[in-house]
């Protein structure tokens, strides 16, 4: 008889660890699956707000500073964004062509984007910019790095602001 009940027991166990397994499978599933929906519906979302952000730094021009990490001042210049490129008037004559720019929204939700990209001379070397443009779209900051063509670096930070003129940009 005990060995009935132990029989019994042991299959009424199994039969509740398989249902709960099977439950948990299932509750696993659907949320994997609400997951990759919402993952389908946020890059349309980001990509929209990417676009139109693109879209609205498109001929503008802009002030900028760049200084050493000592706080000395090393540049004063002006970015443009004109034919879906980014230029520096100053670069521009050094070597420096307008480039693509990569856009990417900051991780902390504040509306923020990140701009990305390089920009390379023959005679002068690689820059590197990393600009986080404001969510208003009326300044930046970031870093401007510069690796020369023997191959020396320096970090420098870079700050900017929207030129308005006559009520425009």
């Amino acid at each position: 008889m005990k060995k009935i009940i132990c029989f019994v027991s042991v299959v009424a166990l199994v039969f509740v660890v398989a249902g709960v397994s099977t439950a948990f499978a299932r509750s696993k599933k659907s949320k994997d699956t609400t997951a990759a929906q919402k993952k389908n519906v946020v890059p349309k979302k980001v990509k929209e707000m990417l676009a139109r952000k693109r879209d609205s730094l498109e001929n503008t021009r802009w002030d900028i500073q760049i200084t050493a990490s000592t706080g000395e001042k090393k540049i004063s210049d002006v970015v443009i964004f004109k034919d879906k490129k980014f230029s520096v008037d100053g670069l521009s004559v050094k070597g420096f062509p307008p480039v693509d720019y990569s856009l990417s929204p900051k991780d902390d939700e504040s509306g923020q984007v990140v701009l990305e990209t390089m920009q390379t001379s023959e005679k002068e070397g690689t820059i590197f910019w990393r600009l986080e443009i404001a969510a208003d779209e009326m300044s930046f900051k970031g870093v401007f790095s510069e690796v020369s063509p023997d191959q020396k670096s320096q970090d420098l930070y870079c700050s900017g602001t929207k030129i308005i003129i006559g009520g425009t940009t």
